[in-house]
């Protein structure tokens, strides 16, 4: 539990450092603007928001694609793990009946299933997150863009 809140820590304060990078200028121009326009307390929460939404943003991702590829490989271990039992059972019982196989059988089918359920909606989710992602990241590349334009011009007329 310990180490769990000492990982979303580190994540939070790496993304916040993240954020604050060079690539990151939205950061920086909005509370810049929000900072001339307005008082510092309003830029000092609108890098404080930016940065725990893009955070929090990473953290869902690299949670969605962690649980899209670990889950079919859990799932598959469940698989071996019913299919053992189901050999344990015929050794115990000297019989191939289905009654002998059946419940190994059944288990590792659920496993399979399971596994299946808990990665097929996370992939799905993580890849619409990403494209979502690129998308809105092109339209801020493209604002960041007019923004620069109008506040070098109202500098220069200033």
């Amino acid at each position: 539990m310990g180490e769990g809140i000492v990982y979303l820590l580190t994540s939070f304060w790496l993304g916040a450092v993240h954020a604050a990078t060079p690539g990151h200028g939205k950061t920086i121009a909005a509370s810049y603007i929000v900072g001339v326009r307005g008082r510092p307390v309003d830029a000092l929460v609108l890098g404080i928001f930016v940065t725990l939404s893009h955070t929090s943003g990473i953290v869902l991702v690299a949670v969605l694609a962690t649980l899209g590829s670990a889950a079919p490989f859990i799932g598959l271990f469940g698989t071996v793990w019913g299919i053992m039992r189901s050999f344990e059972g015929i050794a115990a019982a000297n019989s191939t009946s289905l009654a002998v196989v059946a419940p190994g059988i059944a288990e590792a089918l659920f496993a399979t299933a399971m596994g299946l359920a808990a990665a097929i909606p996370a992939v799905v989710a993580y890849n619409k997150i990403t494209v979502d992602l690129g998308r809105f990241a092109g339209r801020m590349q493209g604002l960041i863009g007019r923004s620069g334009g109008l506040l070098a011009r109202a500098g220069a007329e200033a």
